[in-house]
């Protein structure tokens, strides 16, 4: 089972969900907080033993919400499609600098990032077939 928790701040109000893969589940464990990180840690104590958990955080505060994902041992995922903005306030040339900067900061607390093979197994990706 996984699950993934996404963070909005839309005009600043923001909205943190979890969202479980199993329909059965999502009444059970669907709650809706500001994005903090001490929401974040308060739903992933609720989790379900051996789930998979990630993190989305969509505009200023993906940052904060990326760096408490790592630091309570969950995924993350960022993207020109959530947030423009480095977390210096720069705007990301590309897709790459948000995911240098993820990268850097999973190595910050002593992780490192999926391979891409370690990622699909994780997700359930299949791998492609060949050309």
């Amino acid at each position: 089972m996984s699950f993934e928790a996404v963070g909005y701040d839309v005009e600043a109000t923001g909205v943190a969900t979890i969202t479980l893969d199993q329909p059965d589940d999502r009444n059970a464990l669907s709650d809706q907080l500001p994005p903090s990180a001490r929401n974040l840690a308060h739903m992933a104590e609720n989790v379900p033993e051996g789930s998979h958990r990630g993190v989305i955080g969509i505009s200023r505060r993906q940052w904060l919400l990326v760096a408490a994902s790592l630091t309570l041992g969950g995924s993350v995922r960022v993207g020109l499609e959530d947030n423009f903005y480095l977390p210096d306030g720069a705007m990301a040339r590309s897709n790459g600098d948000l995911v240098a900067k993820a990268r850097q900061m999973t190595e910050d607390v002593g992780r490192r990032p999926a391979t891409v093979a370690q990622a699909r197994e994780l997700l359930g990706v299949p791998r492609r077939a060949a050309a």
